[in-house]
């Protein structure tokens, strides 16, 4: 079939990993996928013919793509419909996309080349490439050639297989996506569409030579280990002896280390053809192994699908096993893979120990309620408990540095100095200081040259750290103390020297629990403040404990990770400066002048001898040989006649180190637990050499060529010919910096620093809660404890506003709104018995009604969905009043409930939120975390009533408020996200049935796209640049907007609260002398209940309301009824 060219769109993909490719500049593509695939849509549309010559004019590398990975194909389809797809320009109508049922589909978004087509056998669902496959690669674990169309197997043979996106037709089997798929179908005669284009697929990993293909119960992993299914049951002590025994040497329990092999690993299991030795039968009722497993008889056995050991335990920190991690017990030192993260596949936080012990075990385990998708598990039974075994066996060609190590204790190495590169050294950066500069009169601001800011500007900005490292950990004793103090004044004035600075914000951690349940790794510094007794506000022993427990930690961060640590003074502390893997000796002294080595020339400050020096300095550091792999920076005037220890090339001796240094500083960490004294003719460590012929002695600038150095100086220091690293430096050196002038502080771009800081509260849902088949009145049930938990939160919210309820209930008693407001009134819990509860009844009502009147403002569902409900006219009346609607959340902190509106002219107008409407309904719900924080219940998926009729759509931030319970796979983006450095992200794509917010948010008037490039708001701010396109519970923390933090949702009560700060601020307090609202008088009925009990307060909701006298009722006044209701706590 001819399909000709036309100019449009086309979608291309490079790779550096597969081909002698350059990598992409950052700009030109658009996403990665997993692979390192690089994707990149251009403005073009081909033929079929045309579309992999299109790629291959691009440059070599470039072809079209067959990707045969299932992670690569989900990534392409889910980023393509999120990212790049709603932006790409249409091709030809007519000829753009698929024919369904004979007429092409003109709502497609958009659809793709690839080099795929439909298999011969219509029936098996698959894809054939076209192109040959590197060697073994369709053996992966990773391939699979049913996966991911749209529709569940292609309409017709041997045709393209095309990338497509309908929201008409395609409902996606690719997660992540909801309407694109791969789609194999009739397509219009001379269809144009963009080509897609990937380099060829990498090669699976080498096979050993005792991996056998044919056997099923084997899987070569990425590593190019092999594992073997056991079906023998062994205890966990005996499951090494049990794999060699069954499968010979060199087969023991399995004890991967790499997140790519768990991947694996966990994925065969998953897709495991065979039967698996099941850990109970369900069939015949019986556990394979024994019942002291997983599970008993008691614990639904019939969930278990598969349980191994492995030969993975809690990881060791210290002497402490933290929960969430696990280890290896084979993995070498330094073997840390791209990637690597111990806290990695768990089947979910359940599924972790919270006080593991040295016996504790973790296995591989799949379970259709606990684990349905496999993982990791800790294992705490019995030690009488069998499970099969997963064995494994590496070849020994494995490199080096990731190889387990050898089952016999290695040879003792030749009396000959190694020549091997230390394992442990990286480009991070460690600053640490004796001085107390961040007390009163030391150091603050610019002072001291700027040294300290400086060092914070060195470290954020030029400092080679992971992309996904950002922002600074402030480790201090109070958040508000002088030492947080002087640092945000340090803070600052790096800001001025790089304003990039300030787009990355701060978490402050003031204990030592706080700090042992951060990861450092997230950061790309941590900042730790001066002890207690040097600074006020400083560093406490609690804190000096938990820095001391992380110390294999932050050798991983400066040496792995590139992170950055500066420290100042820790006098008072018992073991100061424990995160390094041997102890500085800092000794007490009393001293004013230091004086400054050129090693402190790179990080660009203004500090002399001059301008640090001041009274007092309070210790020093005199040892160990090495500063523990750091150079002094500084030091006690007069006292440091050599800095470090050097070979002396004339005398051919070494000259030791003699210096009282105050300020250490390294510009490539190389931390290393020194087991060697380098300088006492003793083999201490037993290693067979002795002082400097021992690598644990050998440094870069010490004047002596050893390792892999191909040069040294004496120095550490870049651009004089040896960098350094001791290599050769061959490119000039850079122009030299002009002296640094502190600019003027930059405009700060806007920022919502000053909203959504209130205390009121809004629910608002589609969910017809009061409804009579909604279940939410029904004694006992967790629905309707929710509701009285959520009046009972939004109660308690705000003090200063009168304990009362304003009801917009027009239905009589009897009738399901009224009966269930009533219902979940009777429920409230003391103190909250002297309630009192205004019903308004007629859209009069609600044009006069004072809402500050009451802590909670209740609008029921509309009367087409609960009897006596809300009607047009009173719902229109409430149009009328947004902003006072809005001021009584936002200003005075009142709340507001408001249910199902399905069935009204304009529902959900008042708060300019959009809808539509799901005849059929929309499917299960998924609820967040946020709505059991509020109503005090343990909420599930299943506690609401399912597939609503009617779903929340937008606008874009939906008017400040955050969906907490959304439709399951209808919501792949809850809210626009971005990158810091770019301020490009994705914008919301979502079906809400549930909106809140307890922070006082209701925004309106927002950037209506915020990935657009476009200023729809009309303040001259496009995209995530405008404020209105950022908010806390992202998972951006905007360090612009006050964010100490942002853990992606608004739960009060973890580690970052739902203002995205650490610590709770002061409930606001709005005066009601201030209000605004108008203020016309109601016609009340006062209701007076002898008693106190349950039948006398349910009579009184439900009795018909009596007129005050005074104020005859008539067709003119407002209808509006008010109860005084106390009641006991025993009311049901």
């Amino acid at each position: 079939m001819w399909r000709g060219a036309i100019t449009g769109l086309v979608l291309l993909v490079a790779s550096s990993s597969l081909r002698a490719v350059a990598q992409p500049p950052p700009g030109s593509y658009d996403f990665a996928l997993p692979s390192g695939c690089y994707i990149k849509a251009l403005d073009d549309c081909t033929g079929e013919d045309e579309a992999d010559a299109t790629c291959q004019a691009l440059g070599v590398g470039w072809s079209l793509a067959q990707p045969i990975s299932i992670n690569d194909r989900t990534a392409l389809a889910a980023s393509m419909e999120t990212q790049r797809g709603p932006s790409l320009p249409r091709c030809t109508d007519g000829l753009y996309c698929p024919i369904i049922q004979g007429v092409a589909d003109a709502n497609c978004a958009f659809s793709g080349w690839l080099n795929f087509r439909s298999s011969a056998n219509v029936l098996d669902g698959a894809i054939d490439p076209q192109a040959a496959f590197p060697p073994g690669c369709i053996g992966t674990p990773y391939y699979d050639d049913t996966y991911g169309y749209c529709v569940d197997q292609p309409s017709e043979a041997g045709v393209a297989a095309i990338l497509y996106s309908s929201t008409s037709y395609c409902n996606s089997m690719t997660s992540g996506s909801s309407y694109t798929g791969y789609f194999a179908g009739e397509l219009p005669f001379g269809a144009v569409m963009h080509p897609i284009c990937c380099p060829p697929p990498p090669p699976s990993p080498p096979r050993a030579s005792f991996y056998d293909p044919a056997n099923d119960d084997m899987l070569n992993l990425p590593s190019s280990c092999v594992v073997r299914v056991l079906r023998n049951c062994s205890t966990f002590v005996n499951a090494n002896a049990s794999c060699a025994a069954a499968f010979g040497t060199g087969w023991v329990a399995a004890a991967p280390w790499s997140m790519d092999d768990i991947l694996a690993m966990t994925g065969w299991l998953n897709s495991y053809t065979n039967d698996l030795p099941r850990y109970y039968n369900t069939s015949s009722s019986s556990f394979y192994c024994s019942s002291a497993g997983p599970v008993n008889a008691a614990n639904n056995p019939g969930a278990e699908r598969w349980a191994f050991w492995t030969d993975i335990r809690q990881a060791v920190n210290g002497t402490v096993r933290p929960s969430g991690r696990w280890q290896s017990v084979r993995v070498p030192n330094g073997c840390y893979l791209p990637g690597y993260n111990q806290s990695f596949g768990w089947c979910s936080g359940d599924a972790r120990v919270a006080s593991p012990v040295s016996t504790t075990a973790v296995y591989l385990r799949q379970n259709d309620n606990l684990c349905p998708n496999g993982g990791l598990e800790d294992f705490s039974n019995t030690i009488n408990a069998r499970l099969p075994v997963l064995c494994w066996r590496c070849p020994t060609t494995i490199p080096a540095i990731c190889a387990p190590p050898p089952m016999s204790p290695p040879p003792r190495p030749p009396p000959m100095p190694p020549r091997a590169t230390p394992d442990s050294c990286g480009e991070g950066f460690l600053f640490i200081t004796t001085d107390d500069a961040d007390d009163v009169g030391h150091c603050e601001g610019s002072a001291c040259g700027m040294l300290y800011s400086s060092a914070i500007t060195y470290a954020m900005m030029r400092v080679k750290s992971a992309s996904t490292m950002r922002g600074i950990l402030l480790v201090t004793g109070s958040a508000t103390g002088t030492a947080a103090t002087t640092f945000a004044g340090w803070r600052d004035v790096a800001c001025r020297l790089d304003p990039r600075v300030c787009y990355q914000g701060v978490t402050t951690v003031t204990t030592g629990d706080q700090l042992l349940g951060t990861d450092i790794t997230r950061f790309k510094l941590v900042f730790i403040s001066s002890d207690w007794c040097a600074t006020r506000g400083g560093i406490t022993q609690d804190l000096g404990n938990a820095l001391q427990l992380m110390a294999s930690e932050f050798r991983w961060y400066l040496n792995y990770a590139n992170g950055s640590v500066i420290a100042l003074a820790q006098t008072c502390l018992n073991e100061p400066y424990s995160f390094l893997p041997s102890h500085l000796s800092v000794s007490n002294d009393y001293f004013p002048d230091v004086s400054f080595l050129s090693s402190a020339e790179p990080l660009g400050s203004l500090a002399d001898d001059t301008n640090n020096d001041h009274c007092c300095f309070h210790s020093r550091i005199n040892s160990p040989d090495g500063w523990n792999g750091l150079q002094p920076l500084a030091y006690k005037t007069g006292a440091c006649p050599v800095p470090w220890t050097y070979f002396n090339t004339t005398t051919q001796q070494w000259v030791l180190q003699q210096c009282q240094a105050t300020h250490l500083v390294s510009y490539a960490t190389c931390l290393l637990p020194k087991t060697e004294d380098c300088n006492n003719g003793i083999d201490d460590n037993g290693d067979g050499l002795v002082d400097h012929d021992d690598p644990h002695c050998w440094r870069c600038g010490n004047f002596f060529l050893e390792g892999d150095e191909e040069c040294d100086d004496g120095n550490q220091l870049p651009y004089d010919g040896c960098d350094a690293f001791c290599r050769i430096e061959t490119g000039s050196a850079p122009p030299p910096r002009p002296r640094m002038v502190l600019s003027p502080s930059p405009p700060l771009p806007p920022n919502n620093r000053v909203l959504c800081k209130g205390v009121g509260a809004a629910m608002v849902t589609t969910l017809p809660l009061d409804g009579p088949t909604s279940g939410c009145t029904t004694p006992g049930s967790t629905c309707r404890q929710m509701m009285v938990g959520i009046l009972s939160y939004m109660l308690n919210r705000n003090a200063s506003l009168p304990l009362s309820i304003l009801a917009l209930i027009p239905g009589d008693p009897g009738s399901a709104a009224r009966d269930a407001f009533a219902t979940w009134v009777l429920d409230l819990p003391a103190p909250l018995d002297t309630i009192s509860v205004t019903f308004l009844q007629d859209a009069d009502a609600v044009g006069s009604a004072i809402f500050t009147d009451a802590r909670v403002v209740y609008i029921p569902s509309a009367q087409t969905e609960a009897g006596g409900g809300l009607t047009d006219a009173m719902n229109a009346e409430l149009s009328t009043r947004t902003t006072d609607l809005d001021a009584f959340v936002t200003e005075f902190g009142g709340s507001l409930i408001v249910l199902s509106q399905r069935g009204l002219q304009n529902p959900f107008e008042f708060l300019g939120l959009a809808v539509a409407s799901r005849p059929g309904g929309a499917g299960n719900l998924t609820t967040g975390l946020e709505l059991s924080s509020v109503s005090g219940v343990n909420i599930t998926n299943a506690t609401l009533p399912g597939s609503p009729l009617q779903v929340f759509t937008g606008p874009s931030q939906w008017s400040g408020l955050t969906p907490i319970v959304t439709v399951s796979n209808k919501c792949p983006q809850a809210l626009p996200s971005y990158f810091l450095d770019t301020y490009y992200g994705v914008d919301q794509s979502c079906e809400a049935v549930l909106l809140f917010t307890d922070t006082g948010c209701i925004r309106r008037g927002l950037e209506a796209n915020c990935t657009d490039g476009v200023d729809n708001d009309g303040n001259g701010l496009t995209d995530f640049r405008d404020p209105g396109c950022r908010r806390c519970g992202d998972g951006v923390q905007d360090g612009i907007d006050g964010e100490e933090c942002d853990d992606g949702n608004m739960v009060d009560g973890d580690l970052c609260n739902n203002y995205c700060q650490q610590s709770r601020p002061p409930e606001p307090r709005a005066s009601l002398a201030t209000a605004t609202l108008p203020f016309t008088p109601i016609a009340t009925a006062a209701f007076t209940a002898p008693s106190f009990a349950t039948a006398a307060f349910a009579d009184a909701l439900s009795s018909k309301p009596q007129a005050v006298a005074s104020q005859p009722a008539s067709p003119a006044q407002p209808t509006a009824t008010t109860f005084t209701c106390p009641f006991t706590a025993s009311a049901t």
